[in-house]
């Protein structure tokens, strides 16, 4: 992903609230945010990758990895160990 050197300068002018909010979140979190809808990666990065914020991310990245119809049971909603365990060995 290439960033436009406007992009750059915002992300640099919003250092000093960053930096902020890096310090409230190191501290004991009670709250995670929780992204459960697309965002474009220069709000991700600045709002969660360079702030150095964890968050949880919604189903929506999941959907096409090979993990989700693998070894994952959509229907029962459960993991399929017998998968796990012939591709990856004994627990």
């Amino acid at each position: 992903m290439e960033f436009t050197l406007e992009s750059l300068k915002t992300l640099l002018h919003s250092w000093p609230t960053l930096a902020t909010h890096r310090e409230k979140s190191s501290s004991l979190l009670t709250e995670l945010d929780y992204v459960d809808a697309p965002i474009s990666y220069d709000e991700f990065f600045a709002k969660y990758i360079v702030a150095n914020v964890p968050c949880l991310i919604g189903d929506w990245l999941t959907e096409s990895w090979l993990s989700r119809s693998s070894w994952y049971q959509q229907q029962s909603d459960t993991i399929d160990w017998d998968h796990l365990l012939l591709h990856f060995g004994k627990l």
